[in-house]
């Protein structure tokens, strides 16, 4: 949009070589340049007036017992469980390689994460609105690191896709969601955040399927 803009405004301004493009044409350029830049933090507004929803959120006891399940479940100290688990998976419906494949989705993913975060640099929630909401506040803060792209959601993405690649079975995606959710609820995590973590995983999960069928 914003190049057609560009050569649009050029045009009506009769000036349509880039050497002779100056004036009103350099003006046009740089408005176009402020409303992307508008553009977009209106976006990102959005996405923190969103999840601030979630964040000050209280769910009942039981359901929130479920919710910081979700939240850990794919913490580094947890994730030996989840390898056991996919394990367990892959011998009771004969999946051969489904473990070896979430494990090198597992790394894949965690490198491409830790390189976004740095590169974004996107602060993670306060605290102040969780704990106004009378939550615990252990999840946030155990992070220390950038928000985006949220970490456990690039893991549990990965899960869901391996199973769902190599095993055919989508309702591994259901687990993804709730780790979403959970992240955002305790405020680790923007809505967006989780999003891009989800769809990293779930990206990293065909990397490697596609790579290991390539190889048969």
């Amino acid at each position: 949009i914003a190049i057609c803009h560009f050569f649009f405004f050029q045009a009506e301004d009769g000036i349509r070589d880039f050497c002779l493009s100056r004036g009103l044409g350099d003006v046009y350029k740089r408005q176009v340049s402020t409303q992307s830049t508008w553009g977009m933090r209106g976006l990102i507004e959005l996405d923190e007036r969103l999840s601030a929803v979630v964040h000050r959120q209280r769910l009942p006891r039981l359901l929130e017992y479920a919710v910081q399940v979700l939240a850990s479940v794919f913490n580094p100290h947890n994730i030996l469980i989840v390898i056991l688990v996919v394990l367990l998976i892959e011998i009771k419906r004969h999946t051969p390689g489904l473990t070896f494949c979430y494990v090198a989705a597992m790394v894949l993913g965690l490198g491409f994460s830790t390189l976004l975060k740095r590169v974004i640099g996107r602060p993670r929630p306060t605290l102040k609105v969780i704990e106004e909401a009378g939550k615990s506040t252990e999840h946030r803060q155990r992070e220390k690191n950038h928000s985006m792209p949220s970490g456990d959601s690039v893991q549990a993405g990965a899960f869901a896709g391996i199973i769902w690649l190599l095993h055919g079975e989508p309702r591994g995606l259901l687990v993804t969601a709730g780790v979403m959710y959970a992240r955002i609820y305790y405020g680790c995590h923007y809505i967006s955040d989780t999003i891009v973590g989800a769809a990293l995983g779930v990206f990293t999960a065909y990397v490697v399927v596609t790579g290991k069928r390539l190889l048969e």
